[in-house]
């Protein structure tokens, strides 16, 4: 076998990968045994669906100020036709009636306004500081107070202890005074006159029939008796059990108390120490910050990276555009910024978005013109073809499976058809092929979001003579 071509679709199913129109893996009906130093392969047609919007993510920037914290801002994802429709979402809802101005009055206001919130802010920290003061003090006297109740009915306990003891000791010692003795009644003198006959009883009267009824219960409980005025002596022992427990139910509600308070203080204290904590590393992230923002504007060296570093540890407003402080139009069909507010240290933009943008460098300091027209393609203006059956190239500062770079062109919602004009062949990887992975990544190594239609490769495997 010399010379053969390979079709590859990703509408092909496959058992082990879930296929896309962007990567997918096809097994092939027969393994073949190749020579991999006398084969090499080339793509020589390629068709994919134009399916994909220029903007398939979310592109964000940043604006950074000068005394204040930075803010977020969000381009959403759509196909943007034209630059129009871009500056129209940059600066938000259009207003075709008037151009707005740049008003001092209005900057003033809005420096007013955030010394205000500063001000306020400030005066909301020292009440907190003042209450939470306030709350301690307070609790520690009543910890003090509670404490010293406590010690004294101890003391007291301890004082009714030992005098039961002693009375205790003394009454097991002192023997029981002895009976007084008794004496027997005298007997009756006997009578001079003679008793009278005793006059029989009637007879008990017979039986009734009918049982008696029962008397009616008393509505009125029948009183207890009357405790005796003479109860057995306690032992010594069960004098102390008594009175131990009068003690206990009587020192055990201070204990509590002072048990509460001293756990309520550790959790201020421990709520205290968090603030301060939180304080404390909300200085050190702005001290990182501003160093930050400093060696930007110095170009040091990966003084980006570091920036991005401190900004993701930030909690930074996100809104939907920054129209209150850039303006965004067009010259010579490129985008150009404006700045509303002198306030202004920099824009960051996100690597994706400056590039969608026309921008080389991420950071742009003052206000200017994008040095290249919108890339109205976005992120996907050129399509890199990767096969795992090539061996590695050298692409840029690393190696891949690069088998070769499509550029894109048509319009939005066409199926494209490209020839390769001139194939780059390039050695096969083994001697024996079963299944070949194809994958149509951008050139920032992320897939092709296409939201339609399949996608189909040519391979051209060559014969070395």
């Amino acid at each position: 076998m010399d010379d053969f071509y390979i079709t590859l679709p990703s509408s092909v199913k496959s058992d082990q990968f879930d296929n896309t129109s962007s990567r997918w893996v096809t097994r092939l009906p027969q393994v073949l045994y190749l020579e991999k130093e006398k084969y090499l392969v080339a793509a020589t047609d390629v068709i994919y669906p134009y399916s994909f919007v220029n903007v398939s993510k979310e592109l964000n920037y940043w604006v950074h100020f000068n005394d204040r914290e930075p803010i977020h801002v969000t381009f959403p994802t759509a196909q943007y036709s034209n630059i129009d429709d871009v500056l129209n979402v940059l600066n938000g809802k259009p207003r075709a009636t008037r151009k707005r101005k740049r008003d001092t009055q209005t900057i003033l206001d809005n420096h007013m306004t955030v010394l205000k919130e500063g001000a306020k802010s400030a005066k909301n920290e020292a009440e907190l500081k003042a209450n939470f003061l306030k709350d301690s003090v307070t609790i520690g006297r009543e910890a003090a107070a509670a404490a010293k109740e406590a010690k004294e009915a101890g003391q007291a306990a301890i004082t009714a202890n030992v005098s039961i003891q002693k009375e205790a000791a003394q009454a097991a010692t002192t023997p029981a005074p002895p009976a007084p003795p008794v004496t027997p009644a005298p007997p009756p003198p006997p009578s001079s006159t003679p008793a009278p006959p005793t006059t029989p009883a009637p007879p008990p009267p017979p039986p009734s029939s009918t049982p008696a009824p029962p008397p009616p219960p008393s509505s009125t409980p029948a009183p207890p008796p009357p405790p005796s005025s003479t109860s057995a002596p306690l032992a010594p022992g069960e004098y102390l059990t008594v009175h131990k427990q009068v003690l206990d139910g009587q020192i055990t509600p201070f204990v509590n108390v002072v048990e509460g308070r001293t756990q309520r203080m550790e959790d201020i204290a421990k709520l205290h120490g968090d603030i301060a904590k939180s304080q404390a590393e909300a200085v050190q992230l702005g001290k990182d910050y501003e160093a930050a923002c400093q060696a930007v504007l110095d170009g040091s060296e990966n003084a980006v990276k570091d920036l991005e570093k401190v900004r993701a540890k930030m909690n930074i407003k996100v809104v939907q555009h920054g129209n209150d402080y850039l303006h965004f139009d067009k010259k010579n069909d490129r985008i150009h910024i404006k700045f509303r507010s002198d306030d202004i240290l920099f824009i960051e933009f996100e690597q994706s978005c400056a590039y969608f943008l026309g921008f080389h460098d991420t950071i742009v300091k003052e206000p200017r013109v994008a040095p290249h027209n919108l890339d109205l393609f976005g992120n996907v203006s050129t399509l890199y073809l990767y096969c795992d059956i090539v061996d590695p190239i050298i692409v840029g500062d690393q190696k891949n499976q690069l088998l070769t770079v499509i550029p894109c062109k048509g319009k939005y919602g066409e199926m494209i058809h490209h020839t390769i004009p001139y194939p780059r062949y390039l050695p096969i990887r083994s001697n024996t092929v079963d299944s070949i992975k194809v994958e149509l990544l951008s050139e920032f190594a992320e897939p092709i979001h296409f939201h339609w239609g399949s996608s189909i490769l040519v391979l051209h495997f060559k014969k070395i003579r």
